[in-house]
């Protein structure tokens, strides 16, 4: 409940200018882990109205997954996907981050980008503005263990300060970068082809369905850039295939601590050998992350450390993800003697069933 007391500072005609106004306030406090603040706005009337506002600011946040306590159980290994949502339902814009609190060893990223960072400084809510973010829950423990969440309050335009003791979201699935002339597809098994692709189904990477594009040839490419989702891109028109790969870290776990073949998990219930090698953990994360530690990790201890690949370290630049071919290069003539050979005047393409690019020195392949 918010207090709110109008002032009226009322002009005496026969005081020139100058009069000092002294105001106290009571503030109430009703809402507990709230924000407590005080606003003082001026309004336009003759007499010099004053607003003071006088109450808590606090998030309504709720999930289905959680508890009355905002609290998660995982098992050992498991992991969870949930929706969390948070509310301002204060009478003015307020900013919020988003926290979890967890042993060492669990880990909690946004399954997509959202507007409220992993770096803390949260995001502002308008006046019952409600925002749904998507998060990836993994216990990499051998023990269960609880994962509490809660959100931060401070007002819109000041900075916002995190609780200590409490952990940031850690990171995002970048989401994928297309260039101009990249149109992204998914594959339609009713048609057996290659189909353009929509924002909403074009990729879950959590579910195992990998964001993919395709470059044609520039006398079909303004047909296809301007068809409707759904429209079939003939195999005869692509040119390049791609595949992204955002932004990870990842860790190899051991089940004696001698042999890093992975863990056991829902894919291997069996120890781990190097003819057989087990899940290797892996979390996407921002470009403004990066981790160097050594990524191995006794099974029964915990993760304890995880490594970006320099993959997405271009020169000086931090990378997001990177698009990867998905077949081996082949050239524009494919049926040339190895597939292309030592010249300079094919171009690159990217497709299955044709014979790879080969006998190329690398001068040549620069060129």
């Amino acid at each position: 409940m918010l207090g709110k007391i109008k002032y009226s500072l009322k002009r005496n005609q026969n005081v020139k200018s100058n009069y000092i106004v002294l105001i106290g306030v009571l503030s109430i406090f009703l809402l507990v882990g709230g924000f407590s603040f005080a606003l003082f706005t001026s309004t336009v009337e003759s007499r010099g109205a004053l607003n003071i506002v006088t109450g808590n600011l606090y998030a309504l946040l709720e999930s289905r997954e959680l508890d009355n306590t905002n609290s998660l159980v995982l098992d050992s290994g498991e992991t969870k996907l949930m929706t969390v949502s948070l509310k301002n339902v204060n009478v003015i814009n307020a900013k919020f981050n988003l926290w979890y609190q967890a042993s060492d060893g669990v880990s909690v990223s946004f399954d997509e980008e959202n507007d409220i960072p992993p770096e803390k400084e949260g995001a502002v809510f308008s006046v019952d503005e409600v925002k749904t973010y998507k998060l990836k829950v993994t216990n990499n423990t051998g023990e269960n263990q609880t994962v509490t969440f809660g959100s931060n309050p401070g007002l819109a335009n000041k900075p916002l300060s995190f609780p200590t003791g409490k952990k940031a979201i850690e990171g995002i699935i970048p989401k994928a970068v297309l260039d101009d002339n990249m149109i992204k597809v998914v594959y339609d098994e009713a048609k057996s082809s290659w189909v353009k692709a929509d924002n909403a189904n074009w990729y879950d990477y959590d579910l195992g369905r990998w964001a993919n594009a395709v470059t044609v040839s520039s006398a079909t490419r303004s047909n296809y850039m301007s068809a409707p989702v759904g429209s079939t891109i003939a195999m005869t028109d692509i040119e390049t295939m791609w595949v992204w790969i955002p932004r990870y870290s990842y860790t190899i776990g051991s089940e004696d601590g001698t042999n890093y073949y992975g863990k056991q998990g829902s894919y291997l219930t069996t120890a781990p050998t190097q003819a057989l090698p087990g899940e290797i953990d892996v979390k996407f994360i921002s470009k403004e992350e990066k981790d160097t530690g050594t990524p191995q990790y006794k099974v029964s201890e915990g993760v304890s450390g995880w490594r970006t690949p320099d993959a997405f370290t271009f020169g000086s630049d931090e990378l997001s993800g990177i698009w990867v071919g998905k077949f081996e290069t082949s050239s524009s003539d494919p049926s040339a003697a190895n597939g292309g050979g030592n010249v300079t005047t094919l171009d690159s393409m990217i497709k299955p069933n044709v014979t790879s690019w080969r006998g190329i020195q690398v001068a040549n392949i620069e060129n």
